[in-house]
């Protein structure tokens, strides 16, 4: 086999194509009459479109001012959008208005009619983008005219935007539900939570100050906890008094039975005897002056018999006084003493309600908590209930879906117009008629038997004679394939016909001859040369 490729046939080719001018020209004809018919049928469809930019909820997010948090959430809210555009109530709502005539059908139109109508609204991100890439959006609807598609995109939006309102509003109202429900349930436990509080409060009494002091201010001091204090003072100070009194009341008596315990005694127990007191001091006086008097005079002159009389006259005085002292102090003694004892009641009663308020303190602290929290959390509830009601009123009256300028629409069709599809249909039909030409027609010359089912039969464009003269196969077997040898004498010989340049009745016999030719090859093989088996087709 040479190494380079086998000239082109252009005279077989060009005898080809005369050949099957029939096969390749009527599937041309045939292919522009269903292009020309489609154009006269099909209905013009306009495009309409308009960019939109969608933002998020503001509420409880004062930082984003309507931005939305992440990409994933940008992406979910347009992919919403992209779901609601083929919702079947938003599709109604926009068809029903661009055709009122859809509203009066007692079962809705078709399955197949909403199918259509999804495939002409489009929700799309901006060119060479994805969802959540931007904010923006493009709506696209496809109608009969350039007006229809305008309306509808304009109908579409506002269907979009009810569509979302609803939405949050149907949100926010099962949320206003839920903290509803929240709300209550708090209130409740702040109820009960309130009323033991308030039965332990009643059961304290006037001591609740003191109890709410002791849980507010654990670490200082209540004034029940001063007032004990100053009892306890008071009380060591009443019981100081009482026993001076009956330290002097002791003294009294001791000097009563012996008068000189009295003279020797401190000046501080008899500070509340003042008249005592002076007397003690006139007895010392007249003491003192009766010892200078006896180192000058006699006991019987008459100067030493007068101090001794002044000092009888003395003690006599100090005597009686003792006995009116002591007559006196008994009272002051049982005074001092019940003033002691209240005291120490007071102080025991107060004592005994603080330790009853402190075993107190721990229970009523915790019921102050626990009423606290109930009361934090119903706080928390009121106030997410109000944010809800808040979100559920914007929610109504302010659209998360803007449209960027009014709508815009082209002048002309969508896809190819007319001409394009009558010279589209043209070259399919050309390319249609070329193929079945290279399936149909054979090879330009007979070394490559095989090639086509057609060098095996023929077909309408190259039928074959009914019969074919035996002269014309022993012809055939002298490797004769195309062109007919010269008369020859051969006994029983029908004369051949002239060889013309075009002959289609004789495809078949020529297919036939090559049959012939590569069996007497193989016959011919030699003994040591492979031999070449040849399987027919099996059509």
């Amino acid at each position: 086999m040479s190494g380079s490729a086998a000239p082109i046939a252009w005279r077989h080719l060009f005898h080809t194509i005369r050949v099957y001018l029939p096969l390749w020209a009527g599937a041309t004809i045939l292919f522009a009459g269903l292009g020309y018919a489609y154009t006269r049928v099909r209905v013009d469809t306009y495009s309409a479109s308009q960019s939109l930019v969608i933002r998020n909820e503001a509420h409880g997010e004062q930082d984003l001012l309507g931005r939305f948090a992440s990409q994933t959430d940008l992406k979910a809210a347009q992919e919403t959008v992209l779901e609601l555009s083929n919702n079947r109530n938003v599709l109604m709502a926009a068809l029903t208005r661009l055709d009122p005539e859809l509203a009066e059908l007692e079962n809705g139109p078709s399955q197949d009619f909403i199918a259509d109508a999804r495939s002409r609204i489009i929700v799309r991100p901006p060119k060479g983008s994805e969802f959540g890439a931007t904010e923006v959006i493009y709506l696209e609807t496809r109608e009969t005219t350039q007006e229809r598609a305008e309306k509808l995109c304009n109908y579409v939006r506002e269907a979009l935007t009810n569509a979302m309102r609803d939405i949050r509003a149907d949100r926010f109202s099962g949320v206003i539900q839920e903290l509803t429900h929240s709300r209550d349930l708090a209130a409740a436990h702040r109820q009960e939570a309130n009323k033991k509080l308030q039965a332990l409060e009643t059961s304290v009494g006037s001591d609740l100050g003191e109890l709410r002091s002791l849980t507010e201010n654990f670490a200082g001091s209540g004034n029940s906890q001063r007032v004990l204090t100053d009892l306890q003072k008071e009380s060591q100070q009443a019981e100081l008094e009482l026993e001076k009194l009956r330290e002097l009341e002791a003294l009294l008596k001791r000097g009563q039975a012996d008068p000189d315990q009295l003279l020797v005694s401190g000046g501080e127990l008899l500070a509340s005897q003042p008249t005592l007191k002076r007397l003690k001091d006139g007895y010392t006086d007249a003491q003192l002056a009766a010892s200078s008097l006896s180192s000058l005079y006699t006991a019987n002159h008459p100067k030493m018999r007068a101090a001794e009389t002044a000092q009888r006259e003395i003690l006599d005085k100090i005597l009686q006084e003792i006995q009116a002292s002591i007559e006196s102090m008994e009272p002051q003694i049982r005074i001092a003493s019940d003033r002691v004892a209240k005291l120490q009641k007071k102080q025991d009663e107060l004592s005994n309600r603080l330790n009853e308020l402190a075993e107190m303190r721990t229970t009523y602290s915790n019921l102050l908590s626990d009423f606290g929290h109930r009361t934090n959390l119903l706080e928390r509830a009121e106030a997410s209930l109000n944010e809800a009601e808040a979100s559920r009123q914007a929610a109504l009256s302010i659209d998360l879906i803007s449209p960027l300028g009014p709508v815009q629409s082209g002048d002309k069709p969508v896809g190819p117009n007319d001409t394009m599809l009558l010279i589209g249909s043209i070259t399919a039909g050309l390319l249609f008629g070329a193929g079945m030409v290279f399936l149909v027609a054979p090879g330009s010359g007979k070394d490559n038997f095989g090639r086509r089912w057609s060098d095996y039969s023929g077909s309408k464009f190259n039928a074959a004679p009914a019969a074919v003269p035996a002269a014309q196969q022993v012809v055939a077997s002298a490797a004769q394939p195309t062109v007919a040898p010269p008369a020859q004498p051969v006994e029983n010989a029908v004369p051949a016909e002239p060889a013309t340049e075009y002959a289609p009745a004789n495809h078949a016999a020529d297919a036939w001859q090559n049959l012939q030719r590569l069996a007497a090859q193989s016959s011919q093989t030699g003994p040591g040369e492979p031999r070449v088996e040849r399987r027919s087709n099996p059509r």
